[in-house]
């Protein structure tokens, strides 16, 4: 099917401990079906440890005014460069993660990594 880009949302969101983080929203438009899945791609290109590095989406939902989450695609790079991952995503609010196990981040010191 089509891609389309899940880049975050341009507004500041912050994760229910405080930490802003990219957040994605998928809405339907008026010509879209509810069950419709929109996809598109993570890329990242790796730093010189890519097994440091790990990528999450999960679909945030509130529950009786409690907030959860739930893991819905995940990743690793296994090993130096440039990498592509094509998700697909219902409808709902969703939160990009990607994380550095070294905590060293994914650029500069060890590579010019970069999502």
């Amino acid at each position: 099917g089509p891609s389309q880009s899940l880049a975050p949302s341009t507004t500041a969101s912050e994760t229910p401990s405080g930490i802003p983080s990219p957040w994605l929203s998928i809405m339907p438009s008026a010509s879209s079906a509810p069950s419709r899945l929109i996809c598109g791609k993570i890329n990242i290109l790796a730093d010189e440890y890519p097994a440091e590095t790990k990528w999450t989406i999960s679909r945030n939902v509130t529950t009786n005014g409690e907030f959860n989450s739930e893991v819905v695609a995940e990743g690793s790079p296994e090993e130096e460069g440039y990498h592509t991952e094509e998700v697909c995503l219902g409808m709902g609010e969703y939160q990009f993660t990607i994380f550095d196990s070294a905590g060293d981040g994914i650029c500069c010191s060890c590579g010019n990594g970069y999502y």
